[in-house]
């Protein structure tokens, strides 16, 4: 029954997988501001540590569908009366269902209603839901988890910024799993907290091991982070392209990392990538077994 749980948790959109369970910032690649819903006002603003209209979950509504509720009112975005909305909605309302298409940049997504397709959420001249132009930025998206002022990397992010959440290899990580017959993994925000403060020791010091500088050990980091569970793997590495698919591969590549990626009973992972000052990168994927 537990697996079955598991499996029941996380919806995979393109070439992502998000949790339903969890919380989300929608962040504006064009601009960086987050949609927000306060005191009836359906903005984007810049995040704050004290807001909590910023706060947004998807709930899956099958096909590939899903609903995006504000956490802080608990109304819905919408287009039923033509221009995008936040306000309770009723069951059926084609208006409150969403798809996630890829937008060709890393981690970024176009977010269309299903009532009208091919109209998307957009900050071109203000927060809206309407036709767009394939390249424009303002009609990019980006899903962070809540409480996180951590930026997404890509190839051209600052040094030693790092990110909370890699999709791309969360997915990565569970296709490998299901040939193998094992049950997918869940993302974890404490576990992804381990494995961050290594890769910046590493990118620190520009040396990779298992070792942190303070004389850690990968299972200590994990305890450190309050995470309810064990830690039962960890893999590190480095190259030069700060790519997730390329992490994976070298990892998949080697049989000892593989075998950490095949282990049965883990159930949650955290994984993060931090740039060096010359350039190159570091990663650490650590992985749990969830206390029942």
């Amino acid at each position: 029954m537990k697996k079955a749980a598991i499996i029941l948790m996380f919806l995979v959109i393109g070439n992502s997988t998000f949790y339903a369970q969890d919380l989300y910032l929608i962040e504006n690649v064009w601009k960086g501001t987050q949609i927000n819903y306060d005191n009836g006002s359906l903005t984007t603003t810049v995040s704050s540590a004290s807001s909590k209209g910023n706060v947004w979950q998807l709930i899956d509504a099958g096909g590939g569908e899903f609903r995006i509720k504000n956490v802080q009112s608990g109304y819905f975005l919408n287009i039923e009366t033509g221009s995008l909305a936040c306000t309770p909605i009723e069951t059926g309302w084609h208006s409150a269902l969403w798809r996630l298409l890829d937008a060709n940049r890393a981690n970024t997504f176009r977010i269309e209603n299903k009532h009208k397709p091919a109209h998307y959420i957009n900050n071109e001249r203000g927060l809206a839901c309407t036709p767009i132009q394939m390249g424009w930025l303002s009609a990019q998206w980006v899903m962070k988890p809540a409480g996180s002022n951590t930026q997404v990397i890509t190839n051209t992010t600052n040094n030693n910024s790092t990110d909370i959440y890699h999709p791309i290899f969360l997915n990565k990580i569970n296709e490998f799993r299901r040939t193998k017959g094992l049950n997918p993994v869940q993302w974890s925000n404490k576990l992804n907290k381990a494995a961050e403060r290594h890769s910046k020791d590493m990118a620190s010091n520009n040396q990779g091991g298992h070792t942190g500088s303070d004389g850690s050990s990968f299972s200590q980091r994990i305890t450190e982070t309050g995470y309810k569970g064990f830690g039962r793997m960890e893999n590190v590495a480095s190259n030069n392209s700060g790519r997730d698919e390329d992490f994976f591969t070298q990892w998949f590549n080697s049989q000892g990392h593989n075998k950490n990626m095949s282990i049965p009973e883990i159930s949650s992972i955290g994984y993060a990538m931090v740039r060096t000052a010359s350039g190159s990168y570091f990663a650490t994927l650590v992985g749990g077994v969830d206390s029942n």
